[in-house]
């Protein structure tokens, strides 16, 4: 097995300095085009591999940024983090990703292994519901910054979605449509994204004298929402059956299809189907369905471009932004204004 190249290797090879060599690799002080390309050239030809471990010791900078989602499994969570990666690897960062489970208490044992391992910023997609817990944490230098979920009444920086306003134009679509009888999936727990996207809901209800109820939420258990939407279906009188459904993420909306092929149930003949976000295989289900598209790539390169700015910047101030979503109009939603109202 050959001797690995050393960066003495390089600067002899390239007729450079160490030092200059060692600028050309951390890219913190200029050197000239051609300088830099025999430099390139040296480390091209010998194969040579910085020391990543002493270098992060040398700048204090250990280059790896901790990624915490909700779900390895949620396709979602994954484009998020891909769109991250793109961003931060062109600034020489790599990522360390776990998942929380929608667990508070695994959420903060995971924030405290980054922590222990140095990473130069966190990005969570939290499911805490208090400011407690990272008003109370100690990160020294290290930012934290939220992506998809906030939490209320914590200043913070964030990259978000109006949850709010598009859940409620989801539900205004099918109200428009003559739909009266909406249920919605929201989840178990209560984190920022579930909250806000069935305050969404409820707004549209109530404009249209539509007092929310209870009968009409489906909650998930263990993890899924199938056995939620079956319930509703088998314990309501068929008259008081929703005729549509407005699922509040994609895997919510995924457990609606499964639960209505087993209750042997159309889309959109006998039941209407919006979700906020897409599912992962539409065309497994002959299925273009009426959704807030959510373009994660976009999302996870501002969140990354965001963790480079604090990273740099650390004394700039929080900053939030908003991105842009619409709904993309499928064919999920049946039109029930055109028939009689006893038929609704």
């Amino acid at each position: 097995m050959a001797k690995a190249a050393t960066i003495r290797d390089v600067a002899r090879q390239s007729g450079t300095a160490i030092s200059t060599v060692s600028r050309v690799i951390n890219g913190n002080y200029p050197v000239s085009a051609e300088t830099r390309q025999r430099v390139l050239e040296a480390i091209a030809a010998l194969d040579y591999r910085p020391d990543g471990v002493a270098r992060s010791l040398k700048v204090k900078n250990t280059y790896l940024v901790g990624v915490v989602v909700a779900d390895l499994c949620n396709s979602f969570f994954m484009r998020l983090v891909k769109g991250m990666e793109h961003v931060l690897s062109g600034d020489g960062y790599s990522i360390i990703i776990a998942e929380h489970e929608e667990n508070p208490e695994r959420e903060r044992r995971i924030v405290e292994m980054l922590l222990d391992k140095k990473v130069s910023a966190i990005v969570t997609t939290t499911c805490h519901t208090s400011a407690a817990y990272y008003r109370g944490v100690r990160t020294g230098e290290v930012p934290i910054v939220f992506v998809d979920r906030t939490v209320p009444e914590l200043e913070a920086d964030a990259v978000m979605e109006d949850n709010e306003a598009n859940a409620y134009e989801l539900t205004r679509y099918l109200l428009e449509n003559g739909h009266r009888r909406i249920a919605v999936i929201t989840g178990g727990a209560p984190v920022y994204t579930t909250a806000s996207r069935y305050a969404g809901y409820c707004r549209a209800l109530r404009e249209y004298d539509i007092e929310p109820a209870q009968q009409y939420v489906v909650a998930e258990q263990q993890g899924s929402s199938h056995e939620g939407i079956l319930a509703l279906f088998h314990h309501l009188p068929r008259a008081e059956w929703p005729t549509a459904v407005f699922a509040s993420n994609n895997r919510r909306a995924e457990d609606a299809l499964r639960a209505f092929r087993d209750l042997g149930l159309r889309v959109p003949e006998d039941v209407s189907l919006v979700s906020y976000g897409n599912i992962s295989l539409p065309w497994l289900f002959n299925l273009k369905l009426t959704r807030i598209e959510q373009d994660m790539v976009r999302i996870g390169q501002k969140t990354g471009e965001l963790v480079l700015r604090k990273i740099k910047y650390p004394q700039s101030g929080y900053r939030e932004y908003v991105m842009n979503s619409q709904i993309v109009y499928g064919n999920s939603v049946r039109d029930l204004t055109r028939l009689p109202r006893e038929r609704r």
